[in-house]
């Protein structure tokens, strides 16, 4: 996980970053709240998840837990993650497209 937070003023540019672990819900829904804060009712039209994890492992090495935790980063993180935010742009009345 990410621990630096890059800020650009909202007001001249409304680019900003969270940090948060995918793989945990009250992490995620903090950093939700605080985006909500800070759209203060606008739309969040723009969403980039640059989460993942992968192992060097050789084929053969790789297990079922490799695997599972792999795919939890990977997949179902990113995938909870975006369901979330998209609460923010559907109370907003934007509705975006995946």
């Amino acid at each position: 996980m990410v621990s630096k937070f890059y800020e650009v003023d909202i007001k001249s540019n409304p680019l900003f970053s969270e940090s948060i672990d995918i793989t945990n819900d009250a992490s995620i829904k903090g950093a939700v709240e605080k985006v909500e804060k800070r759209l203060n009712g606008t739309d969040l039209n723009c969403l980039i998840n640059n989460a993942g994890t992968a192992k060097k492992l050789r084929f053969m090495d790789i297990n079922e837990q490799d695997m599972m935790e792999t795919y939890r980063q990977n997949v179902i993180g990113p995938w909870k993650v975006t369901k979330v935010y998209l609460t923010i742009s559907f109370s907003n009345h934007f509705y975006p497209e995946i």
